[in-house]
């Protein structure tokens, strides 16, 4: 074949550098593609591999939600009270809210500039427990923390149940919970409290009158004694009495 070495040029060369037949004939057979072949190397960028020491470690990120899950542990004479709340756009400016014991004993009081807007909060604390707590929320423009200006919402949960939630309410909204509470339904303010309540009932007097009013008359009376003063009538008069004499 055309690619295989000349035999005979082969020879000539072997016998005077002394190669032997053997030798030789292994030369022949081969053939140029068995031959390694140079390998092509592509122009590459070298770069430099950075010392992972010298990068620096990320800041902790904040998680998007809050844990679905307690994360206090509460002894036996205790229970857990948790808040899940999320503001609405304006809750830095108008959001706040509290927690106070019946005795008037206060355990959180979040005024209004402390929180974010359009953020998750999620609060946890043990409370003891054969007591009553009274949580207030408030929003000082009256709109409540949904829906025209951001997604806002709360969750109350005490002693491992839910005992409130809520997104519009207005000025304010009162829920109370834990034992010996009082029976009073959650109340919702659409006035600022400042404001006097008012009745659309009809109002009762503790004392009514003795003496009942008396009935219009429905027929006209007849007077059987002349009036002290003329009266004028278009019309004829009659008297009860005719004159004996004439007029």
């Amino acid at each position: 074949p055309p690619n295989r070495l000349n035999k005979k040029n082969l020879r000539g060369k072997a016998k005077k550098y002394g190669i032997d037949d053997d030798r030789l004939r292994r030369i022949a057979d081969l053939s140029p593609s068995s031959l390694p072949q140079p390998r092509r190397m592509s122009p590459t960028l070298m770069t430099r591999r950075r010392n992972t020491a010298d990068t620096p470690s990320p800041l902790p990120s904040a998680s998007s939600s809050p844990s679905s899950s307690p994360t206090m542990s509460c002894a036996n004479d205790s229970a857990l009270f948790r808040l899940s709340l999320t503001t609405d756009r304006y809750g830095k400016d108008e959001t706040s809210w509290s927690l106070d014991h019946s005795d008037g004993e206060t355990f959180f009081d979040i005024k209004v500039g402390t929180l974010e807007s359009s953020t998750k909060y999620s609060y946890e604390k043990c409370l003891p427990k054969n007591a009553c707590y009274l949580f207030t929320i408030q929003d000082s423009i009256g709109d409540g923390i949904c829906c025209r200006y951001g997604e806002g919402s709360y969750s109350i949960t005490y002693n491992g149940s839910e005992v409130a939630s809520g997104r519009v309410f207005g000025f304010s909204a009162t829920h109370n919970m834990g034992d010996n509470c009082p029976s009073l339904s959650p109340s919702v303010s659409l006035q600022p409290s400042s404001s006097p309540s008012t009745s659309f009932l009809p109002t009762t007097t503790a004392n009514p009158s003795s003496s009942p009013s008396a009935k219009p008359s429905l027929s006209p009376s007849v007077s059987l004694q002349p009036s002290s003063s003329p009266s004028t009538s278009f019309l004829p008069t009659t008297t009860a009495n005719p004159s004996s004499s004439p007029s």
